[in-house]
């Protein structure tokens, strides 16, 4: 009988901290989810910079050369000429892997259909980490190719 209550406890407390690490897991995911959406949404130059790790890159592939393009998040990116027209595309999170203090985050950008070029979906990869207690993105794979999406 004393086995017995031995076993039950210590599958008791076993259950208790798998579920203790599962809310820890679940709290991290959400930190993750905000600070993805803030740089997605950043309308606001300085939300957008504050889920950024200052030297945070993009890494992108040239599919014509073969080479892997690396540029700094931070560098000013070049003004649009003037009447020139931005599409903006539906972002969302479609996965968040977390482990410990680092954390990969898919994001799909839904580009609607403009003139001539039909609609698409293009997939990056966010590289999170936590540093001094927050999470911050390092780095952002950015795969060239876009796929089309037939006309609904």
């Amino acid at each position: 009988m004393k086995k017995l209550l031995l076993i039950a406890a210590m599958l008791l407390s076993l259950c208790l901290m798998v579920a203790a690490q599962d809310d820890e897991v679940n709290k991290e995911s959400d930190a993750v989810r905000q600070v993805v959406q803030a740089y997605l949404d950043g309308k606001n130059p300085e939300t957008k910079r504050r889920a950024l790790y200052p030297e945070a890159k993009i890494f992108s592939g040239n599919s014509k050369s073969g080479k892997v393009v690396e540029t700094s998040i931070s560098k000013p990116s070049k003004p649009m000429p003037a009447g020139a027209t931005t599409i903006s595309p539906v972002q969302r999170i479609v996965a968040i892997d977390v482990a410990q203090d680092g954390a990969m985050v898919k994001v799909e950008s839904e580009f609607p259909p403009y003139l001539t070029i039909a609609p698409r979906t293009h997939i990056q990869f966010l590289s999170l980490l936590k540093l001094n207690g927050e999470w911050k993105i390092v780095s952002i794979l950015m795969p060239s190719s876009f796929v089309e999406k037939a006309s609904r």
